[in-house]
């Protein structure tokens, strides 16, 4: 047998109704900043349900509701330039992997200088080493078998390039994974996501590492 190391920091909630433990954690005071993807979030109420836990908090929220399914760099500009001007305190990231991984790569741009493309190790990206912890990370996804609500990493697009990148600063604080939002997602379908992603997402993140 290898010898490894695992490190984990991220504190996981998991059970039907596990989104009610926000209530309970410890965030920073201030706004935070639900970051989901197109109307589905929306409409069967999901984003409605995190807020008002996190109200019963003390915790107002805003919502960036334009990440792709595929999310691009310019996506993720956007929503840091929101993050800074609002003067958010942490990040949501709700949905599948695409809000998830949005989150994380807003989440280090709102406390780092530069562009989420500079800590690219790979491709056009420019290398270079995240000095400061991001803003703290909740991920609660929506959809089984991406597994960023577990890891540091981010899949995103930029042009022709669509490359992982992260590191230990993009760990999600706390992640909630509640069978409650994923009801709605036909069986066949989480079977594919999650044979799908069992592949593909080790693959980037191997990708990543050999880049570094």
């Amino acid at each position: 047998m290898e010898n490894f190391s695992f490190y984990m920091p991220t504190r996981l909630f998991f059970g039907a109704g596990s989104v009610k433990r926000l209530a309970k954690v410890r965030l920073p005071q201030g706004t935070g900043l639900i970051i989901t993807g197109g109307t589905s979030t929306t409409k069967l109420g999901y984003v409605a349900k995190v807020a008002d836990t996190l109200a019963e908090a003390g915790h107002p929220t805003m919502v960036y509701n334009k990440v792709q399914p595929n999310p691009t760099i310019e996506g993720v500009r956007e929503c840091a330039a929101l993050c800074r001007e609002q003067n958010i305190a942490f990040v949501v990231g709700l949905g599948g992997g695409s809000s998830i991984d949005t989150a994380k790569a807003v989440a280090i741009m709102a406390t780092n200088d530069g562009d989420w493309w500079d800590y690219i190790h790979g491709g056009t990206g420019g290398g270079k080493r995240m000095v400061n912890a991001g803003l703290p990370i909740v991920a609660i996804p929506t959809t089984a078998g991406t597994g960023t609500e577990a890891d540091p990493f981010t899949v995103i697009t930029n042009g022709e390039e669509k490359i992982g990148g992260g590191g230990e600063k993009c760990f999600p604080t706390i992640s909630i994974v509640d069978p409650d939002f994923m009801m709605t997602v036909p069986p066949h379908l989480t079977a594919y996501q999650a044979l799908t992603h069992s592949s593909m997402r080790p693959k980037a993140i191997w990708l990543r590492l050999q880049a570094r």
